[in-house]
């Protein structure tokens, strides 16, 4: 009996410890941080972020609200009205991933030479470790459209798990019709392409 008494007893502080962390957590700088460190890591690849406003709210469930959101690339730029984080902190922990849902509006990608496209939304879940990044259960509509489920292998550099459809315009899709893309995508239908898995050659 004191053992279940004792283990009652670590249960309630570890309860107690993780109530306090998530109510008390400074969620506000968390995020500016963040999306600090990301804009950074970006920018040395060749990738420039910038964002008019960001705004949090909530406590165990913390959400961050990202408004006229624009990624810079070396050939397209895209820009969202904007982008909602409801960031899972529990299943975080537990899983050891961090653990997020993102839903997006309004999204306009440029691309070289004078090309345009416009997505009316978007949503899926993002889980990321150190070893892969997931987005799961994504639904994208639009000129470009997108479901299912990537695992993206960080090691490796690559696609590791598929299940993603992306639908795309007759341009894009021609594109996508040569050869030297077969590797990384195969058709799945009249404008729809299944993203591969890359198979890694054994070490």
């Amino acid at each position: 009996m004191k053992y279940l008494k004792g283990a009652f007893y670590l249960l309630l502080l570890a309860f107690t410890f993780l109530a306090g962390a998530l109510l008390f957590a400074p969620w506000k700088e968390a995020g500016l941080y963040t999306f600090e460190h990301i804009r950074l890591e970006a920018a040395r690849r060749g990738y420039f972020i910038t964002c008019e406003r960001m705004e949090s709210s909530g406590l165990f469930r913390p959400s961050y609200v990202l408004s006229g959101l624009e990624i810079e690339g070396p050939a397209a730029r895209a820009s969202m009205a904007q982008v909602k984080l409801d960031i899972f902190p529990a299943s975080s922990l537990v899983s050891g991933r961090a653990r997020c849902r993102a839903v997006f509006s309004d999204a306009l990608v440029k691309y070289v030479p004078g090309g345009e496209l416009k997505m009316t939304s978007g949503e899926f879940d993002i889980s990321a470790g150190i070893e892969a990044v997931a987005v799961r259960d994504s639904l994208v509509e639009g000129d470009i459209g997108m479901r299912g489920d990537i695992v993206f292998d960080i090691r490796e550099g690559a696609v590791s798990e598929s299940t993603a459809v992306i639908k795309v315009p007759p341009l894009i899709n021609a594109v996508l019709s040569s050869p030297a893309l077969s590797r990384f995508v195969e058709p799945s239908g009249q404008g729809e392409w299944r993203i591969r898995e890359i198979e890694f050659q054994s070490r």
